[in-house]
């Protein structure tokens, strides 16, 4: 999946594509644009509740 021109605003867990993941996956992904926000900022997900594996 890839996310062109993102504009995404928020307070807390703001993600472009999943602000808080619990226990999930997110692979071959691309975002693009803004994110912003105050705590537990990131273009793909801010917050995760499980292991993160880089691919």
């Amino acid at each position: 999946m890839k996310l062109k021109g993102t504009n995404v605003h928020g307070r807390l867990y703001v993600g472009g594509i999943a602000g808080n993941l619990l226990y999930g996956k997110i692979e071959n992904c691309k975002v693009s644009g803004t994110v912003k926000g105050y705590h537990y900022i990131n273009k793909i997900g801010a917050y995760f509740w499980d292991d993160v594996e880089e691919v």
